[in-house]
C-alpha cells in the first residue's frame, strides 16, 4: 500500500516560466469550463449570444495576463531594478560602511527573474588588501537579503 500523498494547499510559481505555464493551464481550464457551461445552457435556452460573450471575456482575461507577463519579461530583458529593491536605500547603506567614501556606480538587476546581479564602483580609503576584503564582505552583508548570485565590486582608492 502506498503512503498517502499530501498536495500543497496553494501552487506558487518560483520562476516566470512556471508562472506562464500555470496561467496557460488556468486559461485552458477556463476555456473548457466556458464550453461546458454554454453547451448546457444552450440545451435548455436559446441564448446564442452567450458563446461569443464568454469567448471575448476569456480572450480579454488572457490578453491582460499576457501583458502582465510581457511587462515582467521586458523588465528582465532591459535589466530593470527588481521589484522591492530600493537602490537609493542600498546606496546609502553602502556609503555608511567604514572606509567607503562614495558609490559612483551601483546597478542591481535580475538575470532571469529569480537570480539578482550587482555591479558597484566604490571610492574607498585605505591601501591594504585586507581593507578591500573587509569592505567587499560588508557590501555583500548589506545586500545579503537581495538573493544576489553574481556581484562585481570594483574599488578605487581615494588620493590622500
Amino acid at each position: 500500500m502506498l503512503p498517502p500523498t499530501t498536495a500543497p494547499a496553494t501552487v506558487r510559481a518560483n520562476s516566470i516560466n512556471e508562472g506562464v505555464i500555470s496561467w496557460h493551464m488556468i486559461e485552458d481550464v477556463l476555456g473548457w469550463a466556458a464550453v461546458l457551461m454554454v453547451s448546457i445552457v444552450l440545451l435548455f435556452k436559446d441564448i446564442h449570444i452567450l458563446d461569443p460573450i464568454l469567448s471575448l471575456a476569456i480572450a480579454l482575461f488572457i490578453l491582460i495576463n499576457v501583458v502582465r507577463n510581457l511587462i515582467k519579461t521586458m523588465k528582465i530583458l532591459l535589466e530593470g531594478v527588481p521589484n522591492g529593491v530600493n537602490i537609493k536605500e542600498i546606496q546609502s547603506k553602502i556609503e555608511r560602511i567604514q572606509g567607503v567614501v562614495s558609490v559612483s556606480s551601483l546597478h542591481i538587476w535580475s538575470i532571469d527573474g529569480e537570480e539578482t546581479a550587482l555591479n558597484a564602483h566604490l571610492c574607498v580609503t585605505g591601501n591594504r588588501l585586507s581593507d578591500c576584503e573587509v569592505i567587499k564582505k560588508s557590501v555583500r552583508d548589506v545586500t545579503s537579503d537581495l538573493n544576489i548570485t553574481h556581484s562585481t565590486i570594483e574599488l578605487e582608492w581615494k588620493n590622500q
